[in-house]
């Protein structure tokens, strides 16, 4: 059975996109000893990640509209299991970026650092962490996101 792919799937791939975007200048501006742009940049990425996981859930609605239940054709289950597997992991990086973001902002060390305008080290290495981790899942997204539109469900 042949279907369109949702446009949801598309919105959340510029979201993902844009988010990767403002995990990066988070990244930068910490080295740059820009701590209030850091802090906001962290939210934004937490929230267009949130908006991330409800575009794919809205596409979920949207095939289940057009006919496509998850317990129905294999192909649409496929999209169901890829996109749900890979919102799993949106999940637990929001919850990282929350975690960062909440240390960075209450972490008594934290705050003598940046008295000092210095960058703690700690906190560089996770957000090193996170981006890397953050630009991984988003290369996967656009990989899936052009396999399914492209190559599968065309």
């Amino acid at each position: 059975m042949s279907f369109r792919l949702p446009d949801e799937f598309l919105y959340s791939t510029i979201i993902i996109i844009i988010s990767s975007l403002t995990i990066q200048f988070a990244l930068n501006n910490y080295k740059l000893k820009k701590w209030i742009i850091t802090r906001w940049s962290i939210l934004a990425t937490i929230v267009l990640s949130a908006i991330f996981i409800y575009l794919q859930l809205k596409g979920w609605d949207t095939l289940k509209a057009i006919g496509m239940p998850i317990d129905g054709n294999p192909s649409g289950s496929f999209v169901y299991a890829i996109s749900g597997f890979h919102g799993v992991h949106y999940i637990v990086g929001i919850a990282l970026l929350m975690l960062i973001y909440l240390i960075m902002k209450w972490s008594k060390e934290d705050k003598k650092m940046i008295l000092n305008n210095n960058v703690n080290p700690n906190r560089l290495l996770q957000l090193e962490l996170i981006t890397s981790f953050w630009h991984y899942i988003g290369i996967v997204w656009v990989y899936i996101y052009i396999l399914f539109k492209y190559m599968i469900y065309n």
